[in-house]
């Protein structure tokens, strides 16, 4: 089916009411021409359509934004535990995040639609993304090697080494006795406690002498500030320890 039409031109006369001997002219031009009845339905169908599909490269665009942000909260996620609720894009349109984790596994995902304004709000493309993540436990940053040889804490004389500064074995606790009870006295291994070579080698027991004794040691002391109650405390690599055991306190927790 075709429409047809022609140009034709149209002139009027019109007197002039100031000066009746001159006369003003109007023209008017139609135009007369062919237009097929298929053409009026599909050329605004095609420009539709082909602005509808510009649209698409807009939602691409903004779907890789949404991607990028989830990527961000699952990490966000596993290293701190931290929930984000809502994702905003550049255009300022603000999505839910939805969240589902069970145990060690989970997933973060979106779920957001967008309408194509030309073709009406009627038409809605539903876009759905997700981001798999799983639950951060931790890891050592210390490789094997060096948690080998960490830092353990020596006595003088110390049979044994203690993993903790504040060890119990290693707090002198001096104590005072008065005379001949010492010999009555026991230390926490149950041990009697000998003269100091010292201070005391050779002392006589009576009952109006100071003794000094500690919860773990063996000897007591006549002065206080003995040597052989300094305790000096070294701090040293694991593996120079030689083959001295853990101490049976600290070494087991």
């Amino acid at each position: 089916m075709q429409i047809c039409w022609e140009r034709q031109v149209v002139i009027w006369v019109h007197q002039n009411k100031q000066d009746p001997n001159m006369d003003y002219y109007s023209r008017l031009t139609m135009c007369r021409g062919a237009l097929t009845v298929e053409a009026t339905f599909i050329v605004p169908i095609f420009f539709l359509v082909f602005c509808s599909f510009l649209y698409l490269f807009q939602i691409l665009q903004e779907q890789r934004q949404i991607q990028e942000q989830l990527v961000t909260v699952a990490e966000r996620y596993e290293s701190l535990g931290i929930r984000t609720p809502i994702l905003q894009t550049d255009r300022g349109d603000k999505w839910l995040v939805n969240w589902k984790i069970s145990g060690d596994s989970g997933t973060c995902e979106c779920i957001w639609r967008k309408s194509v304004p030309m073709i009406g709000e009627w038409f809605q493309i539903t876009l759905y993304q997700r981001m798999p993540l799983h639950n951060y436990s931790g890891h050592s940053m210390i490789s094997t090697d060096r948690a080998a040889d960490s830092c353990v804490y020596l006595a003088r004389n110390g049979t044994v080494y203690h993993l903790r500064l504040d060890c119990t074995y290693l707090k002198l606790g001096i104590r005072q006795v008065t005379g001949k009870l010492v010999e009555k006295e026991r230390n926490r291994s149950g041990g009697k406690y000998k003269a100091c070579e010292l201070c005391a080698d050779g002392q006589q027991l009576t009952a109006q002498m100071q003794w000094y004794i500690t919860p773990y040691g063996d000897r007591y002391h006549k002065e206080k500030d003995c040597a052989g109650l300094r305790r000096s405390i070294r701090k040293l690599k694991k593996s120079q320890v030689g083959n001295l055991p853990a101490c049976s306190k600290c070494g087991r927790e």
